[in-house]
C-alpha cells in the first residue's frame, strides 16, 4: 500500500489525474474547454517532471547538467532522446579520434625504433 504522505502517493494521484484529463480532453465540447484542460495537463506534467528531476538531480550530477541544459524541454522525451543520441555520437567521434591518435603515436614510435 502506498504511504499517503509520500512522493509515490503524489505521483499516483498525478497519474490518475492525467488519465482523467485525457478522457476529458477527448470529450471536450469546445476548443476553449479543450485548451483549458490541456493547460492543466501541461501543468501537472511539469509538476511530475519537477518531482522526478528533483530526485534524479539529487543523485546524479550528469543528469542535473542535462536537466539544466534542457530546461523547459525536460519533460519532452523526444528532446531527451535526441540529446542522448547526440551525446553518444559525440563520444563515438571522440573515441575514433583517440584511436586514430593512438595509431599515429604507435606508428611514429615504431618508425623511430
Amino acid at each position: 500500500m502506498v504511504n499517503p504522505n509520500s512522493l509515490d502517493a503524489l505521483r499516483a494521484d498525478i497519474s490518475s489525474a492525467l488519465d482523467l484529463l485525457e478522457i476529458l480532453i477527448e470529450n471536450a465540447k469546445t476548443d476553449g474547454e479543450r485548451l483549458e484542460l490541456l493547460a492543466i495537463n501541461r501543468a501537472l506534467v511539469k509538476i511530475a517532471t519537477d518531482i522526478d528531476n528533483g530526485e534524479l538531480v539529487s543523485r546524479n550530477a550528469a543528469i542535473a547538467a542535462l536537466v539544466n541544459e534542457l530546461g523547459a524541454d525536460a519533460s519532452d522525451l523526444e528532446t531527451i532522446h535526441q540529446q542522448a543520441v547526440d551525446l553518444k555520437n559525440t563520444l563515438d567521434i571522440a573515441q575514433n579520434l583517440l584511436t586514430a591518435f593512438g595509431n599515429i603515436a604507435n606508428s611514429a614510435g615504431s618508425a623511430h625504433a
